[in-house]
């Protein structure tokens, strides 16, 4: 089992997302560090990835994924659990235009209303969700090679 959180800050009809080298987009975030919450692994992500700091009043949980899938490179099975937190920035607060952890990955700003026309890892939190910022949604995700 995988233990994930993630940042969704939507504004202006788009949400932030990070563009991998190869092209497709995901949502920020990382595994949860031991010994801390979500919360606390998020807030800490936010810090890292942006330079911004965040505390608990700028974030509410918004999705609870599971995704079951087959590892790409070990051939094993995989039940990833990962708490999205919707983010308001604080005000003033700029978003770089890239990963400030090193790891090389562009933020991206990418229109909801047309999510599933770019390659997104985490499609399945954009389509069957009409509106992410309203209530506590609970996704259920197997990629076809899990069950085979």
């Amino acid at each position: 089992v995988i233990q994930r959180c993630g940042y969704l800050i939507v504004q202006s009809g788009k949400v932030l997302m990070l563009q991998a080298k190869d092209g497709h987009y995901f949502v920020p975030g990382g595994r949860v560090a031991a010994g801390l919450s979500t919360l606390e692994s998020m807030i800490q992500e936010v810090l890292e990835e942006t330079g911004i700091a965040i505390t608990e009043k700028h974030a509410s949980p918004a999705v609870l994924s599971e995704r079951f899938f087959v590892h790409r490179t070990r051939g094993r099975k995989c039940h990833e659990t990962c708490v999205h937190y919707l983010v308001n920035l604080p005000e003033g607060a700029v978003v770089p235009e890239y990963e400030l952890d090193g790891a090389g990955f562009k933020f991206v700003w990418l229109p909801l209303a047309s999510i599933a026309d770019y390659e997104v890892r985490e499609h399945f939190l954009f389509s069957g969700i009409s509106d992410i910022s309203k209530g506590f949604h609970h996704i259920t995700f197997r990629e076809k090679a899990f069950d085979a």
